[in-house]
């Protein structure tokens, strides 16, 4: 069985001030780069090339967007989100449009999806709602482009490695 995930990636220089903080709070921050997520992480038996077929048909006719990401949010699970403002619809057109088809079946039926930058991971809600009051205004607008998604696999160490990048631009 193969983990894999589906996310769109950031540049870690495009979004500096929030990796600072990324790089203070969240656990995962040496292990993947900054990124809103798609579909979750989720093993399968499927093959690369049926991942890449899936990802191109249920993408196919879409163009690069860009958004704004602003305010923070705490999640019930302890986690401190930077929230996408402009764009969102867009981010959720495309996590509907993934979890179709083969891969179906690998959606929560539990969780409501929320476009968001995670920057800090905590073992209890009270210490991240702590941290969200410290930080402030530290999060500037970002307004970003999205011009590709990756297809990431999951190593057994948690680190990332981009198996395909979907350019919008090429729908072939």
């Amino acid at each position: 069985m193969i983990e894999r995930s589906i996310a769109i990636f950031f540049d870690r220089e495009e979004v500096s001030t929030m990796e600072k903080i990324r790089s203070i709070y969240d656990p995962l921050f040496e292990k993947i780069p900054p990124h809103i997520t798609l579909v979750f992480p989720f093993e399968s038996s499927l093959s690369t090339e049926e991942c890449i077929t899936h990802l191109k048909e249920s993408l196919f006719g879409s163009t690069p967007f860009k958004l704004t990401l602003n305010e923070t949010m705490v999640a019930d699970d302890g986690c401190l989100y930077v929230l996408i403002d402009f764009g969102k619809s867009e981010v959720e057109q495309l996590h509907d449009r993934l979890y179709s088809g083969i891969l179906s079946r690998y959606q929560s039926d539990g969780h409501v999806y929320v476009p968001h930058v995670t920057i800090g991971r905590f073992a209890d809600r009270q210490k991240a709602v702590a941290v969200q009051k410290t930080i402030g205004q530290q999060i500037p607008t970002m307004k970003l482009a999205v011009q590709s998604i990756i297809v990431e696999l999951i190593k057994e160490d948690e680190h990332s490695k981009i198996e395909y990048v979907h350019d919008f631009d090429s729908d072939s």
